[in-house]
């Protein structure tokens, strides 16, 4: 029976965590509009991710692999993306979007706009918006 090196188990792991965090940071909910976790935003970005061409997916997990270790480097104070509070994670990806260095504005841009993605085809959000119908679901919606 084969299973996964060290290696693979790792990534794996770490794009995840990477994505439950940014979810957690970005999409946090307000007063009109629905969370995170209400949206189930990490398990629905994760499975569009996984749904993707190979290619493309490979791409959108190494996105949050490098998310997660290029932190510490580009933000040095505060660790790792996932370990930092969801206001500097916040913090984190804003600063990068502000960026006048190309390379770490599209890092910040390419986490936020997948994030947003799937978290505006949502009809609860897209109901907040004004822009759903009431009673609409998921399944309907998509």
């Amino acid at each position: 029976m084969w299973t996964p090196s060290f290696l693979t188990r790792w990534f794996e792991s770490t794009w995840r965590t990477c994505l439950v965090a940014a979810s957690e940071a970005l999409a946090p909910g307000g007063a009109a509009t629905p969370c995170h976790r209400a949206t189930a935003l990490a398990p629905r970005t994760e499975a569009y991710i996984v749904g993707l061409p190979p290619t493309q997916s490979v791409l959108l997990k190494l996105l949050f692999v490098g998310v997660e270790w290029l932190t510490p480097l580009l933000a040095p104070i505060g660790g790792r993306f996932s370990r930092r509070t969801p206001e500097g994670r916040v913090a984190v990806v804003e600063g990068w979007r502000g960026s006048w260095v190309f390379p770490v504005r599209l890092l910040g841009d390419a986490v936020r706009a997948t994030l947003m993605m799937v978290y505006f085809s949502h009809p609860d959000v897209l109901l907040a918006l004004g822009e759903g119908e009431p009673g609409t679901t998921l399944a309907e919606a998509g």
